[in-house]
């Protein structure tokens, strides 16, 4: 009797501790770039190109986007993985790139400069990279950002904040990206825990309820 009063003891506790983080990978379902260029293409929702340009006259800002509404009742663990695949680069093979959260909705159909200025449109800097491509191999290698968990949480848990990702280069030259038109999409890496239901709840307290009765019986 004790022996089965143990292991559904066991039982219950796995069950309610049962949460444990599984990564997942989305891929973008919006990008363009914003550029003063009149060489890029404008808008340029439609291009198989993300432009990262600083230079006079010609300084480009890709726009990201990803939907995160089919994880509304997840929590995040930890912070998440922008990826972005190597295109090519123009002039030097390093740039320095600030990523931060955007204030206001966008459309890759009808963005430009001249309706959506990318600095004033942008929020609190997430994340900085200092990007060498030297040796990258054209759509095999990857460009990594961190973005903090605290964005991604909220972006969950209040989807109208979630306007995505702009890429602000401050130094360097032209480095170029994939963009989700191509075969190699931005994606977006982190790892989520399901919110446990109030079944769990019941069940742990119910667990931990009988190792309190059973500790009582011992020291009867």
């Amino acid at each position: 009797m004790k022996t089965l009063s143990y292991n559904l003891l066991l039982a219950l506790l796995s069950i309610s501790f049962n949460v444990a983080a599984a990564p997942v990978t989305v891929s973008a379902t919006a990008d363009t770039t914003i550029t003063r260029s009149v060489d890029i293409p404008s808008p340029a929702g439609a291009s198989t190109v993300l432009y990262s340009i600083n230079f006079g006259g010609f300084e480009s800002y890709p726009l990201i986007k990803f939907d995160l509404s089919s994880f509304a009742s997840s929590v995040v663990q930890g912070n998440g993985v922008l990826s972005l695949t190597y295109l090519g680069f123009l002039g030097t093979p390093s740039q320095d790139i600030n990523v931060s959260t955007v204030k206001n909705s966008w459309n890759e159909a009808t963005s430009t400069y001249s309706n959506f200025n990318p600095i004033s449109n942008t929020d609190v800097l997430q994340s900085t990279l200092s990007v060498n491509v030297s040796g990258l191999t054209q759509g095999i290698d990857k460009i990594n950002f961190m973005i903090p968990n605290a964005t991604l949480q909220d972006w969950i848990s209040n989807p109208a904040t979630n306007n995505g990702l702009l890429l602000d280069p401050t130094s360097g030259r032209d480095i170029y990206f994939y963009s989700k038109e191509s075969a190699f999409a931005p994606t977006l890496t982190f790892d989520v825990a399901p919110v446990p239901e109030p079944e769990t709840y019941a069940m742990m307290l119910l667990g931990l309820g009988l190792i309190g009765l059973t500790a009582r019986r011992k020291q009867v």
